[in-house]
């Protein structure tokens, strides 16, 4: 599917959205994830870059968007592709796909666990859940070793008020009182890089909690 990029917005740090349009109306579930393809057209060997987004933007918006982070000191060509993108240049994304999706038992107590930019597919999820006026009891954690400032905060703060959660590492979120809570909902959702999602949930796993209960977006590359 062709796709138009329409505005590169610096959400923090080295955090960056890519707004984009399609042709025609992409069908998609907040949480989902897409592929998407640059054509490096003045290569002489037309090289083409292809890497897997979950979508930042919900279905309640008029635009697609990814988020991502945009390192000046350690650049894939991907990325370096990605941050030389330019207004109205065209590339392709594939049709949304996945199944990081919100349960539909609106009665569950559901725990988003975000491991740094794996806040983006929760954005996705808030994002609409807010423009539906839909209300669903939800603990959003965000481990970061960075500064702990939560990437589209007012979003969640609007959303969640007081059921955000911020540590510095996984272990200290397992030490803390907050854990126990985790463990009692019904529905955990982990996203972040691949290692960091695998371990936890593994760990989850060995603390008796239902495999069928935790759901999981593995980011490759972080």
């Amino acid at each position: 599917m062709k796709a138009k990029l329409i505005n590169k917005i610096k959400i923090m740090d080295d955090i960056w959205s890519f707004e984009f349009t399609t042709e025609n109306k992409m069908d998609y579930i907040a949480g989902q994830f897409i592929e998407l393809t640059i054509e490096k057209s003045d290569s002489p060997n037309q090289k083409t870059f292809k890497r897997w987004f979950t979508l930042s933007s919900s279905p309640a918006e008029n635009k697609l968007a990814i988020t991502t982070r945009i390192s000046p000191e350690n650049q894939s060509d991907f990325k370096r592709e990605l941050s030389n993108l330019h207004n109205n240049q065209n590339f392709d994304i594939s049709q949304a796909m996945g199944d990081f999706v919100l349960t539909r038992d609106l009665s569950a107590k559901l725990t988003f666990i975000a491991f740094g930019i794996g806040v983006t597919p929760f954005r996705s999820i808030i994002n609409q859940l807010s423009e539906t006026n839909t209300i669903r009891e939800i603990n959003l954690i965000y481990i970061s070793k960075s500064n702990g400032i939560l990437p589209f905060e007012e979003l969640f703060k609007n959303y969640l008020k007081n059921n955000i959660y911020t540590y510095s590492s996984i272990k200290k979120l397992e030490n803390s009182t907050l854990f126990n809570d985790v463990l009692e909902s019904k529905y955990i959702y982990i996203a972040g890089a691949e290692e960091k999602v695998m371990n936890f949930r593994n760990k989850l796993v060995l603390s008796k909690v239902e495999e069928d209960s935790i759901i999981c977006d593995y980011f490759p590359g972080y």
